[in-house]
């Protein structure tokens, strides 16, 4: 069983990463295995990683994001911003281990300051995650 499940790593790990969110829906062992570190180790270990550039834009008063796949030389839109971030203003962002986008900090719309990090799974499905944060009050 355990060789069955490298040679199936070694398989996806092969797939561009514009057809990620297409693997994710084959079954929920296959998007639990996508949604790891180890995945993505894998994909850098074995110089599959791909690098894109991500955008934020501001449209309407609203916040999107997409990411630019510059092999493919496609434009991606990922998963909507959660209304949470959708009017911030000067908020940060940051790609860590080279796949998951980040956005954190910034003053919401009646420029409170805000307690969240949210970041889009893997940059390919569509699911988002948030964390809430308390702010401290000490120094």
């Amino acid at each position: 069983m355990a060789f069955l499940m490298i040679l199936l790593l070694l398989c996806l790990i092969r797939v561009p990463r514009i057809e990620h969110r297409k693997l994710h829906l084959v079954c929920k062992r296959w998007n639990q295995l996508l949604s790891e570190n180890l995945f993505y180790s894998l994909r850098k270990c074995h110089g599959m990683a791909e690098e894109w550039i991500y955008v934020i834009t501001r449209n309407d008063e609203r916040i999107s994001w997409h990411a630019f796949d510059p092999i493919y030389q496609r434009w991606k839109t990922l998963t909507p911003v959660p209304w949470e971030f959708s009017e911030a203003y000067v908020f940060g962002c940051e790609v860590l281990s080279g796949y998951r986008l980040y956005l954190f900090g910034g003053m919401n719309s009646v420029r409170e300051p805000m307690r969240s990090v949210m970041w889009p799974s893997c940059g390919c499905s569509r699911s988002t995650q948030m964390v809430n944060f308390a702010l401290s009050t000490t120094i």
